[in-house]
């Protein structure tokens, strides 16, 4: 049976805001939250967004309990 609640079911969460664009889910990234990223991120998928790149495109604001992120975190290829 998988959890639903992910790896850490008792690790706090905050109402925070994804970006859904087509179905697929943009979080904000764990290091910094200005910075969004897809399913797979950091394994197959190293594409970054901003939220005004997404809006662009048609993403729509969804609320999710997320784990807290980072605010100022360096996120580049060498920092995935």
């Amino acid at each position: 049976m998988s959890n639903l609640l992910g790896s850490n079911p008792l690790k706090e969460r905050f109402a925070m805001y994804a970006l859904v664009l087509n179905g697929v889910p943009y979080l904000p990234h764990y290091r910094n939250v200005d910075i969004y990223v897809g399913p797979g991120y950091g394994r197959s998928n190293f594409d970054r967004y901003s939220a005004q790149q997404l809006r662009l495109k048609g993403a729509q604001w969804q609320p999710k309990l997320l784990w807290e992120r980072g605010v100022n975190g360096i996120v580049n290829e060498r920092n995935p």
